[in-house]
Order: structure tokens, then sequence, then C-alpha cells
């Protein structure tokens, strides 16, 4: 006790022995005699259930609750989604938590040997190196606990108490023995106990339980090294000496493990249960409550030796107890408690059963590491008739991105869906065959969809909304914002307006991830189609129903965030976007759509473009690892897109050209003209080889290339991308000396980009196509008055002086600015000059005479309408043709 109580002065504190030094009962004691005026504390006891990392954070945030009264409910949102659970951002609430509460918060595990899952231990190595003064952890486990603690060690902030510490002395086992049993125990008997027992204390209880007047226990059983023969001393030691009907209940009950009254008296057949579990704990059979209120456990060695008795004295017995209380768990809703004694039963098809029945439930609850591991522990063979277990599986892997083995798995249960004898041994023995086609078409749609795979998805969500049979109300909501989702991706945004459908069945079944989900596609549907307003306060209102039910650190809530600050960021609220980026974009990329990388690495990149082309390409370079380790082609045609932009507006050529080969578009352009069945993906690839080709001067393939996709986006409404397009276009245009194309390019993207109040694509457009902007005269007689506050706005966003419209029209031609294009040499000379290069060193570098250079040079400052070359090098910068 003098040890632990130095345990809030350190971090964590680590006990550590084997089995029955008595870890829980000093923990338990110290933990009882805490003044809770000035700490708070909270317990928890695992088990191999909190293998499964979402189990474990639920009972750990739960035990919190319970025991830490000022945070009940502060962190349930946390963990009260059925989805995924970040477990890292678990951590940061729970220490975010126990901070606000300004006193010293002790959280003991106690068995923490029954984990392994490296992700259950990287949590409470992350709760154990918080560097917070106020949070302390305690660890009781068989063995030392598998996290890092070479930091901690270092800064002297670990204590560790082991089996030094808990095992008795010789005076210590003289006066327990005397006080459990004064009348059978001399000091002669004594020393024989603790010389048998080294000590350990659950061989002294043994021992002491065992004692009688005339009669003195098989000692030498009782070998704390190896712990072999406690089974036969329990059972002609202890067991024997207890009332039959007794016995026999400890027998039973240690075979269940955890127990209730209710839980006995139905699986063991009897109505006394209450009154024998109230006598075990009047004599200190080794028996303890856990968890809630009724429920009860023997101490693990306990409860193993008499496991190991019942195995080998009656078998069927053990198998049969397990099988019937995995029915009664199974019966009441808890279905991971009913697959454990369904395994323990040892019937592999009665284990595949239940299984079956529950798989689905533990998907929905979020349980998915129950499912796969006890899915795993089946042999292969027999999987391949349960294809409802598979295909749950297959979902649950698709909703954290695990792509390859989803896919693995669908191949098995289509090769068995294609074996007529097994689908008739199926339908023989009663299973529904119509609705297992129609879940692996969901399975297949929902990866479709997760992989973006648009229009496999669109096909597979109108197969499944055709088919007969029934389906959930989640399901066909599911389906029905899938396929909107697949349509808008291939520029199709008619259904939104349809959506509410979907949507409504979401709310009156309150699944609010649902809302979460479906709001966000629809909400970039409304982005697509430049109704910026309403897309904001869908995005919004989906934001602040993700903070309420999950809270800030869980990754669901970083996907309406994402879209969020994307949407800011072309309003021009660039702080606002930073802050949404720079929280949430670490969180996006386990869970979600392919949407929220694309909106948070875009974002990102064109923020850190503000600071510097390299932080730009840092951020792209962070981009392009997640697009390729995911397979995320989408992702990885935007970014694609987004580098070549920016390195040709450095005027880093030689780079863009090699991006360019390495990403296939250097190919004719006409292989990137829009065509029906193309995804955003596809515009993403035009963008990126349109530029490509005004770096190689093939400036008319660039023009049809981008005229075309106008045209194309412009049929379906899509002004978002139409406002990019419209600005790459009037760049080429004013390159090839087309003022007045150009001119009358811009004015459409600015009646484009008026209807939403789009700000950023304006403001981060070529410096050229601003410098038009800038000029551009627009009539009162010839344009809204709406149009007129716009152009005025975005000039501003510029930074510079607010346009005024004239009372008359400006003629194009005075605006001045009709440059003719330049052709491949002019353009390798102009970069040249703009490095600072004599006429002499490019006539060198070039292979020119220097009359030839002198000639050139006269032709590039008539097309540019300079006379000197430091005009026509600030000219080409004003034109984006160099950086």
């Amino acid at each position: 006790m003098d040890k632990l109580n130095r345990a809030l002065d350190v971090a964590l504190t680590i006990v550590a022995a084997p089995a029955g030094y008595g870890k829980s009962t000093a923990l338990g004691e110290w933990y009882l005699g805490l003044d809770r005026g000035l700490v708070d504390a909270a317990w928890l006891t695992v088990d191999e259930s909190d293998d499964d990392p979402i189990l474990f954070a639920n009972h750990l945030i739960s035990a919190i609750d319970h025991g830490i009264g000022e945070l009940n409910g502060t962190l349930r949102a946390s963990i009260d989604f059925k989805l995924d659970i970040d477990l890292r951002a678990t951590a940061t609430s729970i220490i975010n938590a126990t901070e606000k509460t300004n006193r010293h918060v002790v959280l003991l595990i106690d068995d923490l040997h029954a984990v392994s899952n490296p992700d259950v231990l990287s949590l409470i190595g992350l709760l154990a190196n918080s560097g917070s003064q106020k949070l302390h952890l305690l660890l009781s486990s068989r063995t030392q606990p598998n996290i890092r603690l070479a930091k901690l060690r270092a800064l002297g902030e670990v204590l560790e108490l082991g089996l030094r510490d808990l095992r008795f002395d010789r005076d210590e086992s003289r006066n327990f023995l005397v006080l459990s049993a004064p009348d059978a125990v001399s000091d002669e008997v004594a020393d024989q106990v603790f010389a048998h027992t080294e000590g350990w204390p659950v061989g002294l209880k043994l021992a002491a339980l065992s004692f009688s007047h005339d009669n003195r226990p098989a000692l030498a059983q009782l070998l704390p090294a190896t712990g072999l023969g406690v089974a036969e001393f329990l059972r002609d030691e202890v067991l024997v000496r207890l009332p039959a009907r007794i016995a026999e209940f400890v027998l039973d009950a240690g075979v269940i493990g955890e127990f209730s009254a209710e839980l006995c008296d139905t699986v063991l057949d009897r109505n006394d249960s209450a009154a024998l579990i109230e006598e075990l704990e009047s004599l200190q059979m080794f028996i303890s409550r856990v968890g809630q209120p009724g429920w009860f456990r023997f101490h693990q060695l306990f409860s193993d030796a008499v496991a190991a008795m019942a195995a080998r004295s009656a078998p069927e017995r053990k198998s049969d107890l397990h099988r019937r209380a995995a029915n009664w768990f199974e019966e009441r809703g808890y279905p991971g408690r009913a697959l454990r004694h369904a395994f323990l039963a040892g019937n592999p098809v009665d284990s595949a059963e239940v299984l079956n029945r529950v798989s689905h439930q533990l998907v929905q609850s979020g349980r998915d590491g129950t499912l796969m591991r006890y899915a795993s522990a089946l042999p292969q063979e027999l999987l391949l008739d349960y294809p409802e277990i598979q295909l749950d599986r297959v979902y649950a892997l698709t909703l954290t991105w695990q792509f390859s083995e989803a896919n693995r798995i669908l191949r098995d249960v289509r090769s068995t869906l294609m074996n007529a004898q097994r689908t008739a041994k199926w339908i023989e023995s009663g299973r529904d065959l119509p609705r297992i086609l129609r879940k692996q078409i969901y399975c297949e749609m929902q990866l479709a969809i997760l992989r973006d795979e648009m229009v496999r998805a669109e096909a597979l969500a109108r197969q499944w909304l055709a088919m007969d049979g029934g389906y959930s109300f989640y399901d066909d909501a599911v389906s029905q914002t899938s396929l909107i989702y697949a349509q808008r991706e291939q520029f199709n945004c008619q259904a939104i307006a349809a959506s509410g459908r979907a949507r409504e069945i979401f709310v009156n079944n309150g699944n609010r991830w649902g809302t979460i989900w479906h709001d966000c596609i629809i909400g970039a549907g409304y982005s697509q189609i430049g109704q910026l307003d309403r897309a904001r306060i869908i995005y919004e209102g989906s934001l602040e129903t993700a903070l309420e039910v999950i809270g800030r650190e869980n990754p669901v809530t970083a996907i309406p965030a994402l879209h969020l600050a994307e949407l800011l960021y072309e309003q021009n609220e660039v702080e606002r976007a930073r802050e949404l980026v720079e929280e949430f974009l670490p969180l996006s990329t386990r869970i979600g759509l392919v949407d929220q990388l694309v909106a948070g690495y875009q974002t990102k990149v064109r923020l850190a473009a503000l600071e510097s082309t390299n932080a730009a390409l840092r951020a792209l370079d962070e981009g392009l690892e997640i697009s390729v380790a995911r397979e995320f082609d989408r992702l990885n045609a935007f970014l694609v897109a987004d580098r070549i932009r920016i390195l040709a507006a450095a005027g880093e050529t030689a780079e863009v050209r090699r991006i360019g080969i390495v990403n296939n578009l250097s190919a004719g352009l006409e292989t990137f003209y829009p065509a029906k069945g193309q995804t955003t993906a596809a515009a993403a690839r035009a963008f990126a080889a349109a530029h490509l080709a005004l770096v190689d001067n093939n400036l008319g393939g660039a023009e049809m290339l981008l005229r075309r996709w106008l045209r194309f986006l412009d049929d379906n409404g899509c002004t978002r991308f139409g406002i990019r397009f419209g600005l790459l276009l009037a760049h080429v245009q004013i390159v090839m000396g087309e003022a007045k194309p150009a001119h009358r390019t811009l004015r459409t993207a600015l009646q484009l980009g008026a209807k939403g109040r789009f700000v950023r694509s304006f403001v981060d457009a070529n410096p050229a196509v601003k410098v038009q902007i800038e000029q551009m005269a627009l009539s009162s007689a010839g344009a809204d008055l709406d149009l007129l506050t716009y152009h005025n706005q975005v000039v501003t966003a510029f930074g510079s002086k607010a346009a005024k419209a004239p009372n008359s029209t400006i003629d194009i031609d005075e605006l001045g600015g009709q440059y003719d294009a330049l052709n491949d040499r002019e353009s390798e000379i102009l970069l040249m000059i703009s490095t600072g290069m004599m006429n002499s060193q490019i006539a060198e570098e070039a292979g020119l005479t220097l009359g030839t250079v002198k000639w050139y040079l006269q032709q590039i400052y008539g097309k540019l309408g300079v006379n000197r070359r430091s005009e026509a090098v600030f000219k080409a910068r004003q034109l984006g043709l160099i950086a």
C-alpha cells in the first residue's frame, strides 16, 4: 500500500505478476481507500471480449462515465457511433476530458493480459504517454504490457510492482493462516505451507480453505511456479468439503465464466442460484462481483481449474453448458457473449449457425473485430456454406477501406453462388437464396461506391432497387443515396432535387450517421451545380450533427468538415477553411468517401500555395501518397492536375512534361474529350492535359479540348467545373492573342460564378487572366446589376481597387493585348532571356547565329506589343507564359 500510494506522483503504475498473487485484491484495497474529495477514479476489468477495439473503447468510456460523475456522458459521443472508432481520437477525448476536471484522475485497468490487440494496447500507450499531470494510469497484468515505456522510464514516470512486492513472507503467511483457521494452524504447519507455496497468496488461500482439525492437505501440489495440481487440490481438498449442492453449482458456474443468478437458473435448470451465490460470497470462495449489478465471476485461476476438471470428468456436460449459455445470451441481445460460449462448446457447425444469426447485428453495431475474429476461427470450407457471414465481412471491410480483402471474399461468394449443387443444398436447408443474392448486390454496390467506381456503382444501385425481396429502411436509403452519388460523379445532378426521400428515411428512423453521410453527398451535388449557399447550409448542419453525435475527434466528423472547408475557401473565408483542414484532414484517411479526401487535399494544396510553391508541392506529395496506397483514382487525378497547374505556373516545363508522360497525359488531346459514362476524374485529367498542351504550345488543341468540356459542363449544369475550365480556356485564348474570345469566355465564367458567389477560383487564376478581368468594362446596359456587383466583388478580392462600370460600352480592342501565339523556338528564347542570358549565350545554347537570335527577339517583341527585353519578360509573366 505504501508503494501504491506513489501512483499519484507518476503517469503509469504497472502491477505485473503471475496468477494468484493478489494483484486485483491489492489494487482494489488501494482504490477503495482513495480520497474521492481529491481524486476521481474509474476501474475497468477486461476480458477476452475486449480484444475487440470498439468493445474496449466502449467499456473504458462506460467505466469512466460510471466512476467519474463529473464526466458522466461527456465522452459518450466519442463511442456512440456504429461505424468506426478512431482509438487515437478516443484517447485524445479521454485526456482532454480528464484535464478539464482540474483534479487528479485515476484510470485502473485490471487483467490487461486478457487482450493482445495492438490497437487496444496502442490506445493504452497513448493514455500513458499523454504528458498530463492529472491523469494516472494503473495497469494490472500477468505479463508486462506491450506498450512504449522507454520515455516514461527515462522521465521517472513509471512505478512498477511485481512478484517480489506481492508474495507473502514467512510472517505474513503465518498471520494469514492463523486469521483464516485459528484452531487448525500451528507454527509448524504454517511454516510447511509457506515452504510449499513460497508465499503464493492463492496457494495460501487454498490451504486455509482445506484445513480441518483432523486432516492436512497435500501441500506439495501447491507450487506457484507451475500451478500443477491446483485442479486436483481444489477437487480433493476444497470442493469435496463443500455441501454437494454448492460444489455442483461451483463446477457448473466455473465453466460458464461470468454469470448471474438468472443465467444460472436457466442454463443449469435450477431456481436457487441467487441463494447459492450469496452463500459462496459469505464463504469467500474466490467469487467477486463484476460489471453490471448482479453479475459475478470466480478468480481466473479457480475458474480455469474448475473448467479443467469439468473437461476431464464430464466433457459433454461442459459443452452443453456453453451451448445453453450461448442461446441465453443470443436471446437477450448479447452477440459477443453468445459467440464466446458457442465456440467454447466445440461444435464448428453450431458455432457457424450462431455467427450466421448475429453477424449482421455485429456489423450494424460496429463490432467488426468480433465478427472477423470468430469468422477466421471457422474452417474455410465451412464458411462457404454461410454466404451471409461472408457478405457481412465484406461490408465491414469495405467501410474501413480494406478493399483487397473485401474483393477476395466477394470472389469466393460469387464462385460459390455459381455452384448449383451448393445452392440447391442451401435451398433445401431453408436458406433464402433471393435474400442472399440481394445482399451480394448490395455489398458489391457499397464496394464500388467506396472505391469510387461510379459507373459500376450506378448499375448495381439500379439493380438492387429493382430486385424483389425484403430489405431494411437503412439499406433502401443507402441505395437511393448511392445512386444519386454515382450519377453526380458522372455529371448528372438531376436526381439531387429528389434526395429528400432518402434523407427522410434516415431521419424518421433515428439514423443520424445516415443523415451525415447523405447530406455530404447531396451538399457536394449542390456545390457542383453552383448553389454554394445551399451547400453551405447542408454542410454546416451536417457538421453540427456530427459534433453533437460523435464529437470532434471521430473520423466521420471530418467528412462534413472538409467539404465545408473547401466551400469556405472558395468563398474566400481562408482562415476558417485553414482551421478546419488542419484539424480534420489528419482524421480523414481511414473511412468515408473519396469526396472528403479530394475536398480536403485540394483545399490544403491551395492554402499551402498561398505560402509558397514548395509548400503546395509538399501537400500534394502527402495526398498523392494516400491516393496510391488506397488506389483512389479520382483523388490521384485531381492532385496530378493540381501539380501540373502549379509547376506550369512556376515555369517548370520539363517537370510538367515528365509528369504528363508518367500519367499518360501526352496522348492525343482528342482522347480527353468528354463522353457519356465519364466521371469527374476524367475532367481532372482533361484539365491536366490542357495545361500540358499549353506548356507545349499546342494552343489550338488545348482550346478545342477546353471548348468541348465547357459545352459539356454547361449542358449538364456543372457550374463549378465550368468556371475552372472557362478560366483556363481564357488563359489559352489570351496566349493565342484572341482577346475578344477571351473576353467573352471570362464574361461567361463570371456569369457562372455570380450564381454561387465563387471567389477563389478567380483569385487563384493565372495572372494574365486576372489582369483581363480587372480591365473588363461591363456597361450597365450590357450587364445586369448583379453581375456588375459580382465583378466588383471579384476584383476587390484580387486586392485591387474595385472596378467601376462605365456609362457606355468600351470596345474590347481598347483593352489592348491582342497577342499572337509564340512558336516553340520563341517560347524557348523567351524563357532564356527571363533568366538573364545575353544574346551571345542564347545563340550558343540554342545553336543559332547572333543575328538569328536578334530576329527572334523582334518577333517576340512584336507579338507581345513591347520594345525591350525587360518589358517582354514582364508581359510574359503577366500572361503566365513564364514564372
